[in-house]
């Protein structure tokens, strides 16, 4: 490995080094510059009021992407005023709206940083708008750190949409307390290369994390994601689901691990993907993982991998649909499986735009 080329996404139990699905090699290239952070924050949302303590467990916090990401986002001066946004809401409060973060850059590589911090019994959703990346952005990301504690609630809500030539990644972690619960909805449309980590810590006994995600690999794109939840209280449980559509020659590795630490006694877990493959020449790689040193728990996981039958195929070609309008259909269908997650109506139609593109009308013969 040389000196620019750092592992992130790492598999936290390793399997056979010749599949290649350890972790990913990243290019550290020059580094990124300070991106930056349009924010609409609600009244209720307090801006730049984090404790040190808070912080600290913050940045103290595992990361999907891994401990060598978080280092080279922070050496970008992502935490700089105009690339780095902290929220807290304060106890028993319950945003009337959403946090909404539009990332721009400001050269063609910048990367951008967000915490969060819920106090007890509140509520908040952040939703970070990647649509309209700036021109001539090469390579950018945002590293996004969330503490939920006691009794709160927060959804991340994350859409991307790429151009041909694009990089993007994404590294979050998050820390949830006692009967708390953090979800997770993301939308990943385009780009050359997307690399995307979450890792969740379910400290708190009866603590919840789920998690949405659903991807669209265009031809030639190389898209890679790591998504760890640790269960450490009790009777705690998470539901991570993932949906994509890879297209010709695209290449995709999803790793998906479920740890049950001792003592998480009474916890849940489950893991699934669903991918659907548009052409022959293309690499999928699924790799869903449960980790168990404890007993009492119950983990599931699960991959279903594959084409469109020929039913199918049969079935909507004699309805009058073109085999380019079929194909069209099926693929927005799987990316609009997690629109209804979002829970914003705004943020809900700006997806559902960018999956469907073109009518229907317009692809049938």
């Amino acid at each position: 490995m040389t000196e620019n080329v750092i592992r992130v996404n790492e598999l936290p139990a390793m399997t056979w080094n010749w599949l290649k699905m350890n972790n990913l090699q990243f290019e550290k290239g020059s580094g990124f510059g300070a991106g930056n952070i349009e924010a609409d924050i609600p009244s209720e949302i307090k801006s730049g009021e984090l404790s040190d303590a808070d912080k600290q467990t913050l940045m103290d916090a595992e990361t999907g992407m891994g401990k060598e990401m978080s280092a080279l986002v922070q050496e970008s001066g992502s935490v700089q005023a105009e690339a780095s946004v902290e929220l807290m809401i304060d106890k028993g409060v319950k945003a009337s709206a959403p946090v909404r973060l539009k990332f721009r850059t400001l050269g063609k590589e910048a990367a951008a940083s967000c915490l969060a911090v819920a106090e007890e019994d509140s509520e908040m959703m952040i939703i970070s708008d990647m649509t309209e990346i700036s021109d001539g952005s090469r390579r950018s990301g945002v590293e996004t750190r969330i503490l939920v504690k006691d009794r709160a609630k927060v959804k991340l809500v994350e859409i991307y949409k790429g151009e041909a030539e694009s990089e993007y990644f994404s590294n979050i972690g998050a820390v949830v307390g006692e009967k708390a619960e953090f979800s997770l909805v993301q939308l990943f449309l385009g780009g050359k290369k997307v690399s995307a980590g979450c890792a969740v810590a379910l400290k708190g006994d009866k603590s919840v994390y789920n998690e949405k995600t659903a991807y669209e690999a265009p031809a030639d794109a190389r898209f890679d994601f790591n998504y760890v939840t640790r269960h450490i209280g009790k009777d705690t449980e998470s539901n991570v689901h993932a949906g994509g559509v890879l297209h010709e020659n695209a290449e995709k590795t999803m790793r998906q691990t479920i740890d049950f630490i001792c003592g998480c006694s009474g916890s849940k877990g489950a893991e699934r993907e669903e991918v659907l493959l548009m052409d022959e020449d293309l690499v999928n790689k699924t790799i869903p993982l449960i980790l168990c040193a404890e007993e009492d728990v119950e983990g599931e996981h699960g991959a279903s991998i594959g084409k469109l039958s020929e039913e199918v195929l049969f079935y909507l070609r004699a309805r009058g649909l073109s085999d380019e309008a079929i194909y069209s259909l099926m693929a927005s269908g799987r990316l609009m499986s997690v629109v209804n997650e979002i829970g914003d109506e705004q943020t809900e139609k700006m997806a559902t735009e960018l999956i469907m593109g073109e009518s229907l009308e317009e692809n049938v013969e």
